[in-house]
């Protein structure tokens, strides 16, 4: 028995529809909306859509019906996918660091940094922390090694900020564990997704697979560790008690070293590729030339792959770029055969798009990655209009292009399985203060979880279905043609 159709049922009443002015209201068979509403069958995402937005209901009753229709259709998983989602929207949090902390700016008071002590309070041991790693940062060649819980976005930014700043100078180390068990795949979801933003700035850790995290096991009580040249911090599992020892313990630090060493060697180490955008191209050709496609999850509206020639050589009518008639050609090569609707094709697309990208595209002729920088141009509206027209084929003839709503989805990067082993992840940089990409190579057990994620998004409520994508994107060409007519169309 299905209960989100019996809960369904008590609204459609309360609203003051019978079953059979519902089923005609809504033009749809009246037997099978009585098996659905009295609990018989499950309700299609479309029928659902369609159904509450009937109903007489308050945004808190809708808002009730939508979680309930999400446990109902994801079952066992349903927590799984909030977890990847939260990361997700979480990931906002935690690459734009230097809002959070700044090490110039610390007071530390090195004379008490100085004795072996112990610190107490969640506060405390973060001041404590900082303060040591700012010490650290004064040296010539620092050196900082961290064993510490990675969802901990305080701790994490504290080894982010200090390899973005010295870089070539500091020994940064550190250590991510991934749990073996199938019930904590989501928590490895969620440590891939919080290192993106500091391997985006080119640091590798090192990862390891393991029933358990790689603790100390030195101490149950302080399981986490951070290692400086002088210094070694101990930090208990809830980041609320430390203790601290200075070299004048220089055996205690000689000890943590030794086993942080010796849990690297039993430790691979991911590695990643950059690329300048006009490489971009070239990347995604050579994954489809082995048939296995790429699907992902974007800011905005992801149009690279549905340009024309024509509209390729507009964008880079006024940039100094070497052989992009090459980049053209590859792009060329991805249209056609992502647009291979053939039952004989291998290749692989799932894309999910904010339908807010729509409007955007239409307003500025730019998408979110590709044609937002100094070197390319703005596609005119009519081309808009083609672009759009484009997208909106592919999907008539069963491409996956999909759009979900910002209500559910708040990201500021873009994520995609390249192939079946690497993962392409796309942003604008804070760094480097412009467009850029780069690949990491990740194992093959933590991109299935990824691709599981892409899998349940497609059902989910605030994801459009085929027929409503359609009718975002007709609207946004007749907005577009509004703007070629001189009309403004707010």
């Amino acid at each position: 028995m299905f209960e989100l159709g019996k809960t369904l049922k008590k609204y459609v009443v309360s609203t003051g529809y019978s079953i059979r002015t519902a089923a005609k209201t809504l033009n749809y068979d009246r037997g099978t909306l009585n098996s659905i509403l009295n609990g018989k069958r499950k309700i299609s995402g479309e029928l659902f859509v369609q159904l509450i937005d009937l109903l007489d209901i308050t945004e808190q009753e809708r808002q009730d019906l939508i979680e309930l229709y999400h446990k109902e259709i994801y079952g066992d998983d349903y927590e799984v996918f909030n977890e990847i989602k939260h990361s997700l929207n979480g990931y906002n949090d935690t690459f734009f660091y230097d809002e959070l902390i700044s090490f110039e700016n610390i007071p530390v008071n090195e004379e008490k940094l100085n004795d072996k002590c112990i610190i107490d309070g969640e506060m405390m041991v973060k001041e404590a922390v900082q303060g040591v790693i700012a010490l650290e940062m004064q040296k010539k060649h620092p050196c900082i090694w961290f064993n510490v819980d990675l969802l901990q976005y305080n701790l994490l930014s504290m080894m982010h900020l200090p390899y973005r700043n010295l870089r070539e100078k500091i020994d940064l180390k550190n250590i991510v564990c991934f749990s073996t068990g199938e019930n904590n795949k989501y928590t490895n979801f969620k440590l891939l997704s919080s290192l993106f933003p500091i391997m985006f700035d080119g640091y590798c850790p090192y990862y390891c697979f393991a029933e358990a995290n790689i603790q100390s096991d030195l101490s149950l009580i302080f399981p986490y560790y951070i290692i400086t040249s002088e210094r070694v911090i101990l930090i208990s599992n809830k980041i609320n008690k430390a203790m601290l020892f200075t070299d004048e313990n220089r055996e205690i630090i000689d000890i943590y070293k030794n086993q942080f060493l010796s849990n690297i060697e039993k430790c691979k180490k991911f590695s990643s590729k950059f690329y300048d955008l006009p490489e971009l191209p070239s990347v995604f050709s050579g994954c489809l030339s082995k048939m296995t496609g790429f699907s992902g999850v974007s800011s905005g509206l992801c149009i690279l792959p549905l340009l024309s020639k024509e509209h390729w050589m507009h964008i880079f009518s006024e940039a100094e770029i070497d052989n992009y008639e090459h980049l053209i050609d590859e792009s060329i090569k991805i249209y056609k055969q992502l647009t291979n609707t053939s039952k004989d094709t291998e290749i692989n697309t799932k894309n999910f798009a904010p339908v807010e990208g729509i409007r955007r595209f239409i307003k500025t002729g730019k998408d979110e990655l590709f044609i937002s920088n100094d070197y390319t141009e703005p596609l005119t509206v009519k081309q808009r209009i083609e672009v759009l027209e484009r997208i909106l084929n592919y999907i008539k003839a069963g491409g996956e292009y999909k759009f979900y709503e910002s209500e559910f989805l708040d990201i500021k990067f873009d994520i995609n399985l390249i192939a079946s082993e690497i993962l392409l992840y796309n942003v604008n940089s804070v760094t480097n203060k412009k467009n850029f990409c780069c690949t990491i190579d990740v194992p093959r057990k933590l991109l299935s979880i990824f691709e599981s994620f892409l899998d349940m998004l497609s059902k989910n409520y605030f994801v459009l279905s085929k027929d409503r994508s359609i009718k975002a994107l007709e609207d946004g060409i007749e907005e577009a043609k509004l703007m070629i007519n001189g009309i403004d169309s707010n």
